[in-house]
């Protein structure tokens, strides 16, 4: 049942649609329209009625029981509005504004003068499998350019590292008093130097310092063993 009403609900849209195509404006929209006036034109007659038993016949009715009466109006005048339009609606839906049967529109004329293959179909779908892979391949090379980007930011964050490191080694070379980047790599390197003879002499010392404890080890041992023993 419900399948029912989809598929008729569906219809209803679609004919609503190739008749707005062909009268030009949208059918319900017209009636809605319609309905809109004549219901504003309802509503200002009876307030200026209201406004004219206050002005010309003061005393009659009090304002509240004008108003309660002028909405009782609207009221029954709102459903004989209701009921008017829901036939002049049908009316018009049924008789005056469905596309006649021997009409075609421009746009439909064209599948009249043309009737499709199975070749015609075979090449559509070729046509819709290429624009697929294009897709894809799309989809693809904007991963990749976006790749490359995130890659271009990780580089560019370790350059601007390095920059700040030449500057920190500018700042040091120039408090030692070095005036260019050479004397300065320079510089380093006979520190360096310096530093590693200083580090090798000190292990020198520490060798000799343990080969002169084992040398005396060994001459307390063999003056041990080489002891005699008391009588």
């Amino acid at each position: 049942m419900a399948e029912d009403d989809d598929q008729a609900m569906t219809s209803s849209l679609a004919d609503q649609e190739y008749i707005t195509q062909f009268l030009g404006f949208a059918p319900q929209a017209f009636v809605d329209t319609m309905y809109n006036i004549a219901f504003d034109c309802t509503w200002q007659s009876v307030h200026k009625a209201q406004k004219m038993l206050i002005s010309q016949m003061p005393g009659v009715m009090t304002e509240e029981e004008l108003q309660s009466a002028s909405e009782g109006i609207m009221e029954t005048v709102h459903k004989g509005i209701d009921k008017g339009f829901d036939i002049f609606e049908t009316h018009l839906m049924t008789n005056l504004l469905p596309v006649p049967q021997n009409v075609t529109l421009a746009e439909d004329r064209i599948q009249e003068d043309k009737q499709y293959t199975q070749s015609d179909m075979d090449n559509l779908d070729c046509e819709i499998a290429q624009i697929k892979e294009k897709i894809h391949a799309a989809l693809y090379m904007k991963a990749a350019l976006k790749q490359e980007i995130k890659d271009y930011d990780t580089v560019q964050a370790e350059y601007d590292k390095f920059q700040v490191l030449l500057k920190s080694s500018d700042a040091i070379r120039k408090d030692s008093g070095v005036a260019d980047a050479k004397e300065s790599l320079g510089f380093i390197a006979e520190n360096v130097a310096k530093c590693s003879v200083s580090l090798k002499k000190i292990a020198n010392q520490e060798v000799l310092c343990d080969d002169e404890e084992d040398e005396n080890l060994s001459q307390i041992q063999i003056a041990t063993t080489t002891k005699k023993p008391s009588s």
